[in-house]
């Protein structure tokens, strides 16, 4: 099985051999003119010269892909006296960056309690078949097949809909803070998988509020005491004026 991990890739060799005893090694009838391939996907090449079978010996061949591209991807079946292998090319199932929060760089999304959460998880086009599957996270965790797990739907603030096969969106109509998590789109065809993922932070709707009733608090705390004290100041005053007034009579 082989990856195409992009639209220009490096040189691709698919090794075909031949596990027989019997095999004569000597016996060259049996080498490229006995010797099938076909390619059940790939399209016409307008450099044919690109993909050559090449003899090693009476018990091996070598089918070599120069600059492989991404319509070189396919089922590769060679046929050996009777004989047939069969080497799986796959490109990696990029997909389109989380647009939505293109200029968070994609990490993380911050929100406040309230608002709507929306991605879009697309597989990029040429990048063959796969299947699309949200997964989450705790923030706290590393991810692995424990501790990631599938979406619940059953929350109804919660949706997952898919307008094609290669197109998703995961959308909470209103965030709460217990779905602070990583959030993760996962691509994959027979042979890998990629993901995109990204924290979901949620901030408390009331957050820029607290700072300013912390401050109208101890204004008012601090009113008080400048009362209480002014007061508690000018009330001996009056005491030292009554006991003049008794002095002299």
């Amino acid at each position: 099985m082989i990856i195409l991990e992009g639209r220009h890739c490096d040189d691709v060799k698919l090794e075909v051999s031949i596990i027989d005893d019997d095999a004569n090694e000597n016996d060259d009838e049996g080498g490229e003119d006995g010797t099938e391939t076909e390619n059940d996907d790939n399209e016409e090449d307008d450099e044919p010269n690109r993909i050559k079978l090449q003899k090693i010996n009476a018990k091996q061949w070598d089918l070599v892909i120069s600059r492989a591209q991404l319509k070189d991807a396919g089922d590769y079946k060679c046929s050996i006296n009777g004989l047939v292998d069969v080497n799986i090319v796959r490109p990696k199932p990029l997909l389109f960056p989380f647009e939505e929060f293109q200029h968070d760089n994609y990490k993380s999304a911050n929100l406040v309690e309230g608002d709507r959460f929306s991605l879009r998880c697309a597989l990029i086009e040429g990048y063959g078949k796969a299947s699309l599957e949200w997964l989450t996270y705790d923030e706290y965790e590393e991810p692995n097949e424990l501790t990631l797990k599938k979406i619940n739907e059953s929350d109804p603030r919660i949706s997952i809909n898919y307008t094609s096969a290669h197109e998703s969106y995961f959308t909470i109509d209103s965030v709460k803070p217990q779905d602070r998590s990583y959030y993760v789109c996962k691509s994959e065809n027979e042979i890998t998988t990629f993901n995109h993922t990204i924290l979901l932070r949620v901030k408390d709707k009331y957050a820029a509020l607290w700072p300013f009733l912390g401050i109208v608090a101890e204004v008012l705390i601090l009113s008080i005491v400048i009362f209480v004290y002014e007061k508690r100041k000018v009330k001996p005053d009056f005491d030292e004026i009554d006991h003049n007034r008794n002095g002299e009579g």
